[in-house]
């Protein structure tokens, strides 16, 4: 019995030590992409997107990349993003023991004095953020007023830390009187600061080649400007959250959205646009908000005009009434009611008073906005869609808002964007930036209603959210 005991633990033991010696880290990678993801989302729907020059950006999420600093095959995530005119902010994100935790914070205020430049330098062991922080005063001490600084900082991350893995310092000291030069050189090793000659600092610096280094941002005393081109930034972000998702799901689920037929993608591209800002949330599992959710979704679509080919009708034999604020309800029978509703949702509602609907002797009277209609339009793309059996699909969606003055043919917005002419989808991705990079997702259920196929809603959430792997194993 002990020999074969020992007998299996042998075997697990090569098992354990043959599989791939990344296998552990992609399930990290996975469950770190989908936190990284709620940072970005986080961000953008904070400040939006900058797809303006430094000068000209105001707010905005500029720069967003995954970045393994020390080469361990788990990225972190690094990122620049403006809150205020006049100010930046520099964030590491890394993850470990399950949960992502911010690891480095730059924020930096530009003034003339303040000459802080960034880099990005990846060698074959280590990639480094680079601060170069050049400064020019004179207040020096006399005879040797006139001072100019050079400093070079390598961060990096070592055991989940963000750390100091070089620093370099360089003076010139000009005479007052008869305008000689002193040089000044030194390095800090294991936090000591020591003095060394040039060829000992050029050395030491050539162990980094900053030749090879890509320049994020260049201030030059004061005038501070990108150094990576922001124009196209609005779906460089829109790209960089979808493969954020794409990471997160990779192995557990697969997307199916490009394997559909095009009349089923453009069925669902349809069939989510009736809930484009109309519809704050929706969950079916959650009965007591669940009507009061598509009461309010009613009287939103209805304003709307997104129900007008669903023969939703107000009775014309009776009149509509006011509150005694008076705000106007106009009538609607159950049965034309519960028509939509079974249509959209699979259920009916409750015949009883909610906010915004009163119900009487068979009829609904549902509250008119006393606001203006909504110019915009929408349009929601499927990014991925995933089966979960028995006709049920999850689908992410990346939902573009188009100005009233925007030229794009709306008869297109129905359908998924791959059919659109190149001119509307460049507008789609111009218009991330007033708009925001609003991502949701939602459960739909595939059913035939008199021979038809369409869709029925499960669950919805418009504002950036995501359901995880777990999550959707229980809808499966």
């Amino acid at each position: 019995m002990r020999k074969k005991i020992i007998a299996i633990i042998t075997a697990l033991i090569l098992v354990i030590t043959c599989l791939p010696v990344n296998a552990f880290a992609a399930t990290a990678q996975q469950n770190a992409a989908g936190q990284y993801y709620f940072i970005i989302q986080d961000i953008i729907n904070k400040y939006r997107i900058c797809t303006e020059e430094y000068a000209e950006c105001s707010s905005g999420l500029a720069y967003a990349e995954l970045i393994d600093f020390n080469k361990d095959g788990l990225s972190e995530l690094f990122a620049i993003y403006m809150e205020d005119s006049g100010e930046y902010t520099l964030g590491v994100w890394s993850f470990a023991n399950n949960k992502v935790s911010r690891i480095f914070t730059s924020k930096q205020i530009v003034t003339p004095q303040n000459g802080i430049s960034w880099y990005l330098l990846n060698t074959n062991k280590q990639t480094y953020l680079v601060e170069d922080f050049e400064y020019g005063t004179g207040l020096g001490d006399a005879p040797y007023s006139t001072v100019y600084f050079s400093d070079y900082k390598f961060h990096t991350v070592s055991n989940n830390k963000f750390v100091a893995a070089g620093h370099t310092e360089y003076k010139q000291e000009y005479h007052d009187t008869n305008g000689s030069m002193r040089e000044t050189y030194s390095i800090k090793v294991n936090n000591t600061q020591t003095k060394v000659n040039k060829a000992k600092y050029d050395q030491y610096l050539a162990k980094f080649d900053l030749s090879k280094a890509k320049t994020l941002i260049s201030n030059d005393v004061g005038l501070v400007e990108f150094g990576f081109n922001t124009a196209n930034n609005a779906k460089m972000m829109h790209d960089f959250l979808l493969k954020s998702k794409a990471t997160y799901r990779e192995g557990t689920y697969k997307n199916v959205f490009s394997t559909q037929p095009l009349q089923k993608k453009h069925g669902i591209t349809a069939f989510l646009n009736y809930f484009n800002n109309t519809m704050n949330s929706y969950s079916y599992d959650n009965k007591q908000n669940s009507n009061q959710q598509i009461v309010d979704f009613i009287v939103s679509a209805r304003f709307e005009g997104k129900l007008s080919n669903d023969s939703f009708v107000q009775d014309s034999s009776k009149t509509s009434y006011q509150d005694k604020n008076g705000f106007e309800y106009y009538p609607y029978k159950k049965a034309t009611v519960d028509a939509l509703t079974k249509k959209l949702f699979g259920i009916t509602l409750q015949a009883k008073n909610y906010d915004s609907a009163v119900y009487k002797d068979g009829y609904y009277y549902f509250l008119s906005p006393e606001i203006g209609g909504d110019p915009s339009s929408y349009s929601s793309q499927v990014n991925m869609l995933i089966s979960l059996g028995s006709g049920l699909y999850y689908a992410e969606f990346t939902t573009f808002t188009f100005e009233n003055d925007a030229d794009v043919n709306e008869d297109n917005l129905d359908k998924i964007m791959g059919t659109w002419p190149e001119s509307d989808r460049q507008l789609a991705y111009d218009s991330l930036q007033y708009g925001g990079l609003q991502n949701g997702y939602a459960i739909v259920k595939e059913v035939t209603i008199n021979g038809k196929q369409t869709w029925q809603l499960v669950k919805y959430s418009p504002n950036g959210g995501l359901l995880g792997n777990a999550q959707l194993k229980a809808y499966k």
